[in-house]
């Protein structure tokens, strides 16, 4: 990998415990506006040092670039070499909106008050006020994820939305908003919050500006295939015979 990598562990509230030093693999698979998945690995004389309900965060060149809770952690020990052999596994911090619905009041959690949750006005203000008051700091404290800090700063998209819901996913409605609307979501740890903030963005095409190549040590596994061509003329004729045909 290219660049200076830091890798933590992350409190349930969003602290930094520790940093990690001694893990064998690190495995990351990231997917636009969905849970992406990873799965770190040690053998050890110390025992995993994650516990439920932590996360990770993956640091480049001083920069976060990615963030996830933990989902399940398997940790091994053998008597005959002293020796902890762990694994955790969780996913990015969208996953964090997969265990939400959208109540339709919120504030009081109330299922007679209101027949839907409505709202409107731009897409990331929209979303920024569903994640706040469902999951969020705005959220009622038994609903509340303590990591999660929302979307703040919000910046608009100038996409106007309205949306009337009734105990729906969360994250399935955000997917829905994304997809209709060419626009998508990333979620990502925030130094200065201590916490998860969740940022709306317009996707760019940067397809020339990617490279994969074995000296810039990015792709694990190549082949390359050559085959001689069958013939390198083609002769094509129409209608008629000999110096006739057209």
């Amino acid at each position: 990998m290219q660049g200076s990598y830091l890798i933590y562990i992350r409190a349930e509230n969003g602290a930094i415990v520790q940093i990690v030093n001694d893990y064998t693999d690190l495995y990351i698979l990231d997917t636009l506006n969905d849970v992406g998945q990873w799965t770190m690995s040690s053998v050890s004389a110390d025992k995993c040092p994650f516990e439920p309900n932590y996360g990770i965060v993956v640091v480049r060149n001083g920069v976060c670039i990615y963030s996830g809770v933990v989902t399940t952690i398997q940790d091994t020990f053998d008597i005959s070499t002293k020796l902890h052999s762990w694994q955790v596994n969780g996913v990015n911090d969208l996953g964090l909106l997969a265990r939400r619905i959208c109540f339709v009041d919120p504030n009081t959690g109330s299922t007679t008050t209101y027949a839907h949750y409505t709202d409107s006005g731009d897409i990331a203000q929209v979303v920024d006020r569903l994640i706040s008051e469902n999951a969020g700091m705005s959220a009622m404290a038994a609903r509340r994820t303590p990591v999660i800090r929302a979307t703040y700063p919000v910046t608009d998209l100038s996409i106007n939305v309205s949306i009337s819901l009734r105990f729906q996913n969360l994250l399935k409605v955000i997917q829905a908003l994304c997809l209709a609307n060419n626009c998508g979501i990333r979620s990502v740890w925030s130094e200065t919050s201590s916490g998860v903030v969740y940022k709306m963005f317009l996707p760019r095409n940067l397809s020339n500006t990617v490279y994969f190549a074995e000296y810039l040590n990015n792709i694990s596994q190549s082949e390359y295939i050559a085959k001689v061509p069958d013939g390198n003329w083609i002769l094509a004729g129409g209608t008629g015979e000999l110096t006739a045909r057209s």
